[in-house]
């Protein structure tokens, strides 16, 4: 996560009716039970739903992963998927669409999914205000208060969130770390940036997760963190070239670090020796998708077509690739017990615009001709 500029809230219109073109691949998600009408599936994969007028499509293609049976589901723990499309923690009204296009494309589940309610930016005043030098600080606080509630409703072993922005972690994390109080809880943050600061260093909210989950940090958010993870037990990896600011709060905090260079060139070593002399029992894991290489991965904050050149001058940008994250992960699940897992930061940049350039369109658009 990064911060932003005012420039990105041009992009606070995509999300009514993308959400609604959703519609039709994401079940709704804020019951613990789902009921689906019959379907026919054709052989290109296109499910055409009994219910007059509607139709969706399998976005997991022609062999979409297998659904536990219900005798396999009563061995396993209960893993609740939530949603969390956090944008006001970033200011970037893209966060929201890409939290909610996340959830289309994650394989299904049979265990409880829910939502956290975020205010989507079409219905929000922008610019955001700011208070106590926070931007959004009483929306943060309320979706983060509303994402333990949740937690504490379902009260599962497990929880997978689909974010927003790194804040979207902050809450669910938290409720984590209480429950498992009593183990040898830790937290694995994948991300090119530690997100350890404070409103004394900036005034994003994505920016502050880690430091507020170890206890630091503003007291608004702080104080809803019941059981603070010892920064020895916290290990940002993925990260380089942090800022002066950001090094002296790892330094401060006691956060482990592992560089990009490490996994790439010795795997998971440098994480499983942490999770080794830490004793790590438990673990909840981030992965923030800037993680990852800008020239592999597109749907990124540094991919924006539209920023201007120098942009990003002087951020660091990620340097894994899918098979890197993907190899760690394995070999980090089967030394320990992953409780958390939480995606943030997809931004759909290309998605939005081959929306925008399908609207300008004769015939496709049904309203062109009001456009002429």
């Amino acid at each position: 996560m990064r911060s932003f500029s005012a420039k990105a809230f041009s992009y606070a219109r995509l999300i009514a009716s993308s959400v609604t073109c959703l519609a039709a691949v994401t079940p709704t998600t804020t019951a613990t039970s789902e009921t689906t009408a019959p379907t026919s599936t054709s052989a290109a994969g296109t499910q055409h739903s009994s219910t007059t007028g509607t139709m969706s499509y399998n976005l997991h293609g022609p062999n979409p992963p297998p659904m536990l049976s219900a005798a396999a589901k009563t061995k396993e723990k209960k893993t609740l998927r939530l949603t969390y499309p956090s944008w006001q923690g970033g200011t970037l009204p893209l966060y929201h669409f890409g939290s909610q296009l996340l959830t289309a494309l994650a394989p299904p589940t049979n265990g409880p999914v829910a939502q956290v309610t975020v205010t989507p930016p079409e219905l929000t005043p922008l610019p955001l205000k700011k208070t106590k030098g926070i931007n959004a600080l009483p929306e943060n606080v309320a979706t983060m208060e509303s994402a333990i509630a949740v937690c504490k409703q379902h009260n599962p072993d497990n929880i997978v969130v689909l974010g927003g922005d790194c804040f979207a972690e902050l809450g669910p994390f938290s409720y984590l770390a209480d429950k498992y109080k009593k183990e040898k809880f830790g937290l694995l943050w994948l991300d090119a940036h530690p997100d350890v600061l404070n409103s004394k260093d900036w005034c994003n909210a994505h920016t502050y997760p880690v430091g507020a989950l170890m206890g630091k940090g503003d007291k608004e958010f702080v104080e809803l963190v019941k059981s603070p993870i010892p920064g020895s037990r916290v290990m940002v990896a993925g990260m380089h070239h942090p800022s002066k600011r950001d090094q002296r709060h790892i330094d401060d905090y006691g956060v482990r670090v592992c560089g990009p260079d490490s996994i790439v060139n010795n795997g998971a070593a440098e994480v499983l020796k942490w999770i080794k002399d830490e004793g790590i029992t438990h673990l909840a894991i981030h992965l923030d998708l800037d993680v990852l290489s800008d020239k592999y991965f597109r749907m990124l904050y540094f991919s924006d077509p539209d920023a201007p050149e120098g942009a990003h001058k002087g951020v660091p940008r990620g340097q894994l690739r899918f098979k890197h994250v993907t190899s760690l992960l394995k070999a980090v699940s089967a030394k320990t017990q992953v409780v958390g897992f939480g995606i943030t930061e997809l931004l759909p940049w290309d998605v939005y615009n081959f929306r925008e350039f399908l609207k300008e369109l004769p015939l496709v658009n049904p309203n062109y001709a009001a456009k002429l």
